[in-house]
């Protein structure tokens, strides 16, 4: 089974791990017999991704994929079984099952009626923050950043590919909002994006998992839905979402949304990179005033920009992470 689970998303094997632990059983053994029965009765080609990628990637690299195939279906269905096994012996009720289940669907609440929006404005191609002529570093990522305008929509959060033309690489660019009253250094930014990617909540912002996650909202949560992590006058948000985009309401009144997007597809992605979704909560530069008051601090963009090369590349730049920040809002000192 451990094969047939190349480029297969992790969500089914992450829940019964879950499963496992509390309950100490091993669940991983049931789901490889069960899916040793579904396979006894029908083959299934496994999936060997190098056979329409390799003009992009070498094989040694470590990918993952946002295809789905037969060999999947065998997965899923030996995932049901098992949670089916937990609710016969009482692991599971009715209730506590939905979050187990929902996995194997489509699409799940609360985004299943939310469709892609359009890139924000304030969303930046590779030439914006590297040229020719210019070695990309920190000095001049901050030299991008401290041109970078944001006009009319400011991302609290925001984390998706950067579009790279033809020069051979890959680029992810992450960018949050932080309360603060200094400008942070670079180990502070690198320990900001850490704990950012083990869902400790330092920004505005924090991660929400919602326990209805669809198959095909994987990915989409891979980039994360990020909610507002502060209150205005002591009220929190609720979150209502929209046509395009998801608002966060504080007191029926709108003051920050997400959206998701997406940029040029690929059947297969760098492992540590996300997939080929952007992601953004944002604000209107009003509303930017309205939460810098309730903090009570200083505002300050800190950014990340991830690169790596592609099998064949005529760029320069070397694989690196590079970070900057600068202050966008700083709180009025009341007279």
């Amino acid at each position: 089974m451990e094969r047939s689970k190349n480029g297969v998303p992790l969500i089914w094997e992450l829940r019964t791990r879950k499963l496992s632990r509390d309950f100490g059983l091993r669940l991983d053994l049931r789901m490889a017999a069960e899916w040793e029965i579904i396979t006894n009765r029908e083959q299934f080609r496994f999936f060997n991704h190098n056979e329409f990628i390799s003009e992009k990637y070498y094989s040694f690299n470590n990918l993952s994929c946002s295809l789905s195939w037969n060999c999947e279906t065998a997965i899923i269905s030996a995932y049901l079984r098992t949670i089916g096994y937990c609710i016969s012996v009482g692991i599971l009720d009715s209730t506590s099952m939905i979050e187990y289940i929902t996995p194997a669907l489509p699409f799940g609440k609360p985004l299943s009626g939310v469709n892609p929006g359009k890139r924000p404005d304030f969303w930046p191609s590779f030439e914006d923050m590297h040229s020719s002529e210019a070695k990309l570093n920190g000095a001049s990522l901050q030299h991008f950043l401290n041109g970078w305008s944001c006009s009319h929509e400011v991302p609290l959060f925001a984390s998706g590919p950067i579009l790279t033309g033809k020069h051979g690489i890959e680029a992810d660019l992450d960018c949050v909002v932080v309360a603060t009253e200094n400008d942070l250094n670079q180990r502070e930014l690198e320990t900001l994006f850490e704990d950012a990617n083990r869902g400790n909540a330092r920004g505005l912002v924090k991660k929400a998992i919602p326990k209805g996650l669809g198959r095909w909202q994987a990915e989409l949560y891979m980039r994360d839905l990020a909610e507002p992590n502060f209150k205005i006058e002591d009220r929190t948000h609720t979150l209502e979402p929209m046509d395009n985009k998801v608002s966060f309401i504080f007191d029926h009144e709108p003051v920050a949304h997400w959206k998701f997007w997406y940029e040029e597809w690929f059947p297969a992605r760098l492992r540590e990179f996300g997939p080929h979704i952007g992601v953004a909560t944002y604000c209107s530069t009003d509303d930017l005033e309205k939460i810098s008051d309730t903090v009570g601090s200083n505002l300050y963009l800190a950014v990340k920009l991830k690169v790596s090369h592609q099998k064949i590349t005529s760029s320069d730049v070397q694989p690196s992470e590079y970070y900057a920040s600068k202050k966008i809002y700083g709180v009025k000192v009341q007279a």
